[in-house]
């Protein structure tokens, strides 16, 4: 493992930063053990720069060494609140899932 996989080890299992999330597939099988993920909600009209404006809702980020691709459809529950996949992109480094989500009515 490299320093940069150790230190971002650390950052999820900080419960200040990241929480547990349960990942339910396209085809509603549940993964059985939960994930750590980073969860954040952006602020409505919230801009990157001039030109670009981010996904105007709430995000969630998360390893790609965890052991799931999140799929257009699928479902991460976190608490009480459930949330669909919208769209993924790969981090800059190439180490998380950057996913946009809207959340899903109980």
């Amino acid at each position: 493992m490299d320093p940069f996989d150790a230190a971002l080890d650390v950052v999820y299992e900080n419960p200040d930063i990241a929480v547990d999330a349960v990942w339910m597939p396209p085809d509603g099988a549940p993964v059985v053990d939960p994930v750590r993920v980073i969860f954040f909600e952006r602020p409505r009209g919230a801009k990157l720069d001039r030109v670009r404006q981010p996904h105007d809702g709430p995000v969630i980020t998360h390893r790609i060494s965890d052991p799931f691709v999140p799929d257009a459809d699928g479902v991460f529950a976190i608490g009480a609140r459930s949330f669909r996949v919208q769209r993924r992109d790969r981090s800059r480094d190439g180490r998380e899932w950057m996913v946009d989500v809207e959340e899903v009515a109980p």
